[in-house]
């Protein structure tokens, strides 16, 4: 079993510095994550607590022969 490289490339690190995000390598996709500490959402008229308000992660896979690779966003929005 060959061991996957969990190093963030060049181009991961760009890609994370643009979103203001903290690069990382999950199953050799890209990732980009972000916490935003600034936000204190109010659901249904009580304090939301869970960290699934907050965070931000986007990721992109392997370029293919044209240039082109799977990008995904995951963001929530008040």
């Amino acid at each position: 079993m060959r061991k996957m490289d969990t190093t963030p490339s060049r181009l991961c690190r760009e890609f994370a510095r643009i979103l203001g995000s903290t690069p990382s390598v999950v199953n050799g996709v890209c990732t980009a994550t972000r916490s935003r500490t600034n936000l204190h959402p109010v659901v249904l008229g009580r304090p939301a607590e869970s960290f699934m308000f907050v965070p931000q992660a986007f990721s992109f896979e392997n370029m293919n022969k044209s240039g082109k690779a799977l990008c995904l966003g995951e963001t929530v929005l008040l």
